[in-house]
């Protein structure tokens, strides 16, 4: 879910800027941490959010996860938001 805090800024992905907003939610010892980018192109606004969900106790087999492995997982994600391409469409005829 998009927070209400002002957008972080603007990031370039495959050449096109984006606005960049943090997202989260949390409850019951569980959250998620994200980030929400939006662009328009040719009139049509795309949005893209990339979050990590996790658990924030330790009991029985769950365990939170380590700063490696959210630091692992976010370069992930980071990576496949760096192929994203938005191609000009051939505008068809009426």
């Amino acid at each position: 879910s998009m927070s209400y805090t002002p957008k972080l800024g603007i990031t370039v992905f495959g050449g096109r800027p984006f606005a960049e907003y943090e997202t989260g939610d949390g409850a019951m010892s569980q959250g998620n941490d994200g980030k929400l980018y939006s662009t328009y192109a040719q009139s049509v606004c795309y949005l893209f959010e990339i979050d990590v969900a996790q658990i924030f106790s330790v009991q029985d087999e769950y365990r939170t996860l380590t700063q490696t492995q959210l630091n692992f997982i976010w370069g992930h994600l980071k990576d496949i938001m760096k192929s994203v391409r938005i191609e000009p469409t051939e505008q068809k005829p009426n």
